[in-house]
């Protein structure tokens, strides 16, 4: 945590603040992650970023199913990020799959590509 100031950031915001919550995307210096960004240096702050939009790639991927993900393999080789979707499972790809894979390769500076 930094040490050269305090915050003091609720934990609860009103309800149109809440519902925004919802459309974050990744951006670290939005208005809604602003606030929170304060709380850790440049180095947590983006891996806590990059950790985040895996989770939400993901989510967006499986539905939360789990046994999706246990098939499922995302790794870095060269300087691409790769997500490797056995044949049977393209189907539950799409768009969205497709934007959160490219805002976690361009959060880490890679490449995104999908197998």
């Amino acid at each position: 945590m930094r040490g050269d100031r305090e915050k003091d950031i609720p934990l609860y915001r009103p309800t149109a603040e809440r519902n925004r919550a919802f459309q974050y995307n990744g951006a670290i210096d939005s208005a809604l992650a602003n606030p929170y960004a304060g709380l850790l240096d440049d180095e947590r702050l983006h891996s806590a970023n990059a950790l985040g939009l895996a989770l939400r790639l993901g989510y967006a991927f499986s539905g939360g199913a789990p046994g999706l993900l246990a098939r499922t393999h995302l790794k870095i080789a060269d300087d691409a990020l790769i997500l490797k979707v056995p044949r049977a499972q393209v189907a539950f790809g799409g768009e969205t799959v497709d934007r959160r894979l490219r805002a976690l390769a361009r959060a880490l500076d890679l490449e995104p590509k999908l197998r």
